[in-house]
């Protein structure tokens, strides 16, 4: 029997929209007599799937259909392999290429040369290629033999493949697994709250911007008080972007955790050795005579020993915003150029003109964003020192770089709407992750083997699952990449359609294998449409 997908069936009864409340059901059509008419069709109900029909069709499931089924399987897993490789390969080439270009010592052939070789022959992007690879294999097979066997298409459908695909994530390092483990299952439960916001049981005004902020104070505080606790690359990260060197931090930490008196040569070191500058003669002449016996020193560090370089606090905030625009723009702009030339190609040659212009104001603005958040940060680092030496507060406290974290993130306003909702998303795991952190190190919770994988494996499940029937309920940046992808790998009329939205199924059409399922049986051929 050939199972044609049209329009798979809403999962959600209780939506206003027309297209929710259709029923669905399985028609045999004789492929030499006109149709039969339909078996009566059964509401759709229930989280992830729709009621069978009152007279369930046979399993197609057979020798001949799953080698189409597996046959298909393995042309997409191969197209993924080459995909995910070549992204992968093509983003740290650029980025490596950013590197050398902004960097005197290393601008030369040799280096271009040697950054080439590492990108294309290297670990990283042949791991990302077989995890790519292998997890379009588990999908598509998954998914088409569940077709066949339940001969209908739905969120359970979705959920089990992308589950059994997260398996795929293993060929990963276990560091790697973690992070991706984190972003996706936190993509997958953005679409349940969509889809619960859609049908009126949740609304919560600037909620993405409130969860950035929480988790940027959270992220931020973990990084000047408690760095065991953010992952090592992501501590670097910020450390190479933030203003403040690691030995201006290692005072603050002692000053705010233990209130003991500070080492006279450790503030001399962290005066004369910050990265980002020769210090002037006010911190010097601060250095040299540092008294430990002082109650200013220790409450907390002064600001001659947060920025010893700049003199003026006001003038070091805008400091740190030019120089964090200006480290960050070739980033912010690799990563908006990367994905335009990976899947938008077409309108990149089609309206040049139109798209470098988007490119360069998403990546102004991104940049100017992330500027403002550590200029921020910084100056009200400043003002609380301020307020100490005014009276308004005995000390520094450890609490206060959440508070600084928390305000700094009105930043976020700067960004699009749809950014902020991505930027929350990104941030929320690394978040998490230092509350469970400094949990654990309490001994007040307790860590879950192949966690990562279980949370991969899940958070795909649900994409997957809003993927194949509400795609509209994924996030905009989601959304997009998944069907990018499925277009890339899919044969050509088995790809995702676009989704007609709301918690019905929409427009939305499931890409199944050309022919699988073409066996008929003495009943004929099946069709799967809307009554």
């Amino acid at each position: 029997m050939a199972i044609q997908q049209a329009h798979p069936p809403s999962l959600s009864s209780s939506s206003s929209s027309p297209s929710s409340s259709s029923a669905y059901s399985v028609q045999h059509v004789s492929p030499t007599s006109p149709s039969r008419p339909p078996p009566p069709a059964a509401a759709t109900a229930g989280a992830l799937s729709s009621p069978a029909p009152a007279t369930p069709l046979p399993s197609n499931l057979n020798v001949k259909t799953g080698l189409r089924a597996l046959s298909h399987a393995t042309r997409a897993s191969l197209r993924a392999l080459l995909l995910g490789y070549s992204v992968r390969s093509g983003l740290s080439l650029l980025l490596k290429l950013v590197g050398i270009l902004t960097n005197k010592k290393k601008r030369n052939v040799a280096a271009v040369v040697e950054a080439v070789r590492a990108c294309f022959t290297g670990a990283p992007s042949v791991r990302f290629g077989l995890f790519f690879g292998g997890f379009a294999f588990l999908w598509k097979l998954t998914n088409n033999l569940l077709v066949l066997h339940r001969r209908k298409q739905d969120r359970w459908n979705g959920f089990i493949s992308g589950f059994v695909a997260g398996a795929a994530i293993l060929v990963e390092k276990p560091s790697q697994r973690l992070v991706l483990g984190q972003q996706i299952l936190v993509r997958g439960l953005q679409a349940v709250f969509n889809n619960l916001k859609f049908r009126g049981h949740f609304h919560f005004a600037h909620a993405d911007s409130l969860i950035f902020a929480l988790c940027t104070a959270q992220v931020m505080y973990s990084y000047a008080m408690q760095p065991s606790t953010i992952p090592a690359s992501f501590y670097k990260f910020i450390q190479t972007t933030g203003p403040i060197s690691e030995g201006s931090l290692q005072l603050a930490r002692r000053a705010t955790h233990a209130q003991q008196p500070l080492d006279p040569d450790a503030v001399f070191e962290a005066v004369v050795s910050h990265p980002r500058g020769r210090a002037t003669m006010r911190s010097l002449v601060y250095a040299q005579h540092f008294d430990p016996a002082t109650t200013s020193a220790k409450s907390m560090i002064p600001c001659e020993l947060l920025h010893p370089h700049v003199d003026s606090c006001n003038a070091q905030g805008l400091s740190v915003l030019w120089g964090v625009f200006r480290l960050i723009f070739p980033v912010y702009a690799s990563l908006n150029v990367v994905p335009a030339l990976a899947f938008r190609l077409g309108q990149l040659a089609n309206r040049p003109w139109p798209m470098l212009r988007r490119i360069v104001f998403n990546t102004t603005r991104s940049s100017l964003f992330l500027g403002a958040y550590v200029g921020a940060y910084m100056r009200l680092a400043c003002v609380i020192r301020d307020l100490v030496n005014a009276g308004w507060l005995a000390r520094d406290h450890k609490y206060n770089y959440w508070l600084i974290g928390f305000i700094s993130s009105a930043s976020i306003f700067i960004e699009d709407k749809k950014r902020r909702t991505e930027l929350a998303m990104y941030v929320l795991p690394r978040g998490v992750s230092s509350v469970h952190n400094l949990l654990y190190n309490r001994r007040l919770t307790i860590n879950v083997p192949h966690f990562d994988v279980l949370m991969f494996s899940t958070g795909m499940g649900l994409i997957i699952a809003f993927l194949q029937t509400n795609p509209d309920m994924l996030g905009g940046l989601v959304r997009g990449m998944m069907k990018e992808i499925d277009r890339w790998i899919e044969d050509g009329e088995d790809r995702v359609r676009g989704g007609g939205g709301g918690g019905g199924g929409g427009k939305s059409r499931v890409a199944v294998a050309r022919g699988v399922g073409a066996e008929a049986g003495p009943a004929g051929a099946s069709k799967v449409r809307r009554a």
